[in-house]
């Protein structure tokens, strides 16, 4: 079960990381962009409660990525409150805290994918 839900959570994660490309590039107002946005706050609210499940029975895991983890944190609360507030103008700080919360965790969790690439037996970095 493990090993099947952290399949799926990288899975979606790398899903989320092309949606988050999308969005970034092309802010246009369109059904289609605006789909894109409600698809980055389902993704990353589905994929904050799969970690937590995960987290939950794997201990290597968990200490391996914690300063991903408060990062990823960080990052999903200023996302909540700019789903709850609107990402306005005056909300600028919290949309900027929650791409660098978010960049800084994908650069933190990167040390701990290339040591299980290289356990696994190579992979792909």
């Amino acid at each position: 079960m493990n090993n099947r839900l952290a399949k799926w959570i990288g899975f979606f994660f790398i899903v989320l990381l092309v949606n988050t490309a999308y969005v970034a590039a092309f802010s246009t107002p369109s059904i289609f962009y605006m789909t894109n946005v409600l698809a980055h706050l389902g993704l990353g609210v589905a994929l904050a409660v799969g970690v937590i499940f995960l987290l939950r029975k794997n201990d290597a895991l968990r200490n391996g990525i914690l300063t991903a983890l408060g990062l990823f944190a960080v990052a999903l609360a200023l996302g909540l409150f700019l789903a709850k507030s609107g990402n306005i103008t005056e909300n600028r700080w919290a949309f900027w805290g929650h791409i660098g919360s978010a960049g800084l965790g994908l650069l933190a969790l990167l040390p701990y994918v290339r040591r299980r690439a290289r356990l696994d037996g190579g992979g792909w970095m």
